[in-house]
């Protein structure tokens, strides 16, 4: 069998291939490229997940260090006052300790620690009203 073409024959025949070559290159590019894309895209997802669990981590320290600052400052502030309730009431009268007690006070502590430090002040004056009968 001996097949003979005609040159319009193999025109179309290499248009035909040449066709089918350009779409199954096309193809192949636009596979690899998208790969390459969804790679990239990938690593770029994964490095922003890596951004955000590092400020989720940095935004959960600076808040335990601001807790603990201000259990601190809370803790101070108490100190302070009970040391200056404790020298009104050795340093000064009545009177004026009772005022400089009540402007104490009326500062930053709460009602539990108010009934807690005057708890203690009576106690204490339970104390050495005992001792001194």
């Amino acid at each position: 069998m001996h097949y003979e073409f005609t040159l319009v024959q193999l025109l179309i025949m290499f248009s035909l291939v040449s066709l089918i070559g350009i779409i199954i290159g096309y193809m192949v590019v636009q596979f690899r490229g998208s790969s390459k894309d969804q790679a990239r895209r990938i690593r770029q997802l994964e490095a922003e997940i890596e951004e955000l669990q590092a400020y989720k981590e940095e935004v959960a320290d600076h808040f335990k260090k601001t807790a603990g600052l201000l259990h601190d400052m809370t803790s101070q502030y108490k100190s302070i006052y009970e040391h200056m309730a404790e020298g009104a009431r050795r340093l000064c009268d009545e009177e004026e300790s009772g005022a400089v007690l009540e402007s104490l006070q009326t500062g930053l502590l709460g009602q539990d620690d108010r009934d807690r430090i005057e708890d203690t002040r009576k106690e204490k004056d339970s104390e050495t009203h005992d001792k001194s009968v």
